[in-house]
């Protein structure tokens, strides 16, 4: 198949993509080539999100990353079938829960991002109708998807992407051993149960620290508490995280009725002030209005047991917070995608910084002597 084989409205979209990704994954440079890993594994991690897999994997090998999961796989027939997907003609198929198709931002087309500003791209997808897999070059099929074999009794299904950046379009190909970690680490505190590997079998490095020779290789990441586990992990503080998760219907126009979720977990420790937000697992540097949420909630309960002022400002000097929304319309501010404006969420981030609060009567009963003694 040549490019000249593909419907006119897949040969646009892929001219637009290798012309301009920018407006895709944010540029060429290595935070895009990264960005592009993370759009290869926003299919599998909405998979996670709603309990369909709990494994996921990422191999880096030579200039090429394959990212795998044990969830559903993709259909190879039907509608919203694999190379549909791959090239961007359907979007993802959907499967029962909330927040399906929105994690990254792109709608269902990651996959079709990846394909199209790719050398080489290979899927395979495991099914219960069969092992069934397809190749693409510079997003175009290479042939048709083809079944391998049988489905083994007792085999797990999955899906396995495996791509090449083109080095047509991107300067430097070759992936951040360290960006990755991190990538995979946050996951598994905004993902708990989910395990995460990196298996890193490149003979060199391109990016990363100087000791990344020792250090290289396989690495997994899991948490059970999550956010919780993200403070303990940072935290040099010994006081009690409190931590709360609330699920809220809502009402919208548009969306009709729509579940909302919101994790947060915070710490009044003495050390330095670490605060980051999320949105669909996507970081939120700038924070935005789920953020400010909780920093408004928190100092109101805490102006409530007495603390205000610059007393309370002193006390919040070891803040440490993290707060995760899960949101089936996600409101992102310029193209740096670095800020939400959601106003919806507020009222349920401040439910939920008030139930961390209450439900740790003990922790809280703690506080209350720490704040008499500060004060």
């Amino acid at each position: 198949m040549t490019v000249h084989d593909l419907p006119e409205t897949v040969r646009e979209m892929r001219k637009q993509m290798r012309k301009r990704p920018g407006m895709w994954i944010g540029g060429t440079d290595s935070h895009a080539l990264h960005h592009m890993l993370w759009a290869a594994m926003d299919h599998m991690v909405e998979e996670a999100i709603e309990g369909h897999c709990n494994d996921i994997r990422v191999e880096l090998r030579g200039g090429s990353a394959i990212v795998s999961n044990n969830g559903p796989g993709l259909p190879a027939t039907g509608a919203a079938n694999l190379t549909d997907i791959m090239l961007g003609t359907e979007m993802r198929p959907a499967v029962a829960g909330h927040y399906y198709g929105v994690q990254g931002g792109l709608h269902g087309l990651s996959l079709s991002i990846v394909n199209h500003l790719s050398e080489m791209c290979f899927v395979k997808s495991r099914r219960p109708d069969g092992i069934w897999h397809q190749s693409f070059d510079a997003g175009i099929p290479a042939k048709p998807v083809q079944r391998i074999r049988d489905f083994l009794p007792g085999e797990e299904t999955g899906l396995t992407v495996e791509f090449k950046p083109d080095r047509e379009i991107f300067g430097k190909t070759g992936f951040g051993h360290d960006a990755i970690a991190n990538r995979l680490r946050d996951l598994s505190y905004l993902i708990p149960g989910v395990t995460f590997t990196l298996d890193d079998q490149r003979s060199s490095p391109v990016f990363g620290h100087e000791e990344w020779l020792e250090e290289h290789g396989c690495k997994t990441f899991h948490t059970r508490a999550g956010l919780r586990d993200w403070i303990w992990d940072v935290s040099s503080s010994s006081e009690t995280v409190f931590s709360s998760r609330q699920w809220a219907t809502l009402t919208d126009d548009d969306l009709g009725d729509y579940t909302v979720m919101v994790d947060v977990a915070f710490q009044f420790g003495e050390g330095e002030a670490i605060e980051r937000s999320f949105i669909n697992t996507v970081e939120t540097r700038d924070g935005g209005s789920h953020r400010t949420a909780m920093q408004m909630a928190v100092e109101r309960e805490l102006s409530m047991m007495g603390l205000r002022g610059k007393a309370r400002w002193r006390f919040l000097h070891g803040f440490i917070g993290g707060v995760h929304v899960l949101h089936p319309q996600p409101l992102f501010e310029g193209r740096t995608r670095m800020r939400i404006r959601n106003t919806d969420i507020i009222p349920v981030v401040r439910q939920a910084v008030r139930s961390a609060f209450s439900d740790n009567p003990a922790a809280l009963s703690h506080l209350t002597q720490r704040i008499h003694d500060w004060l």
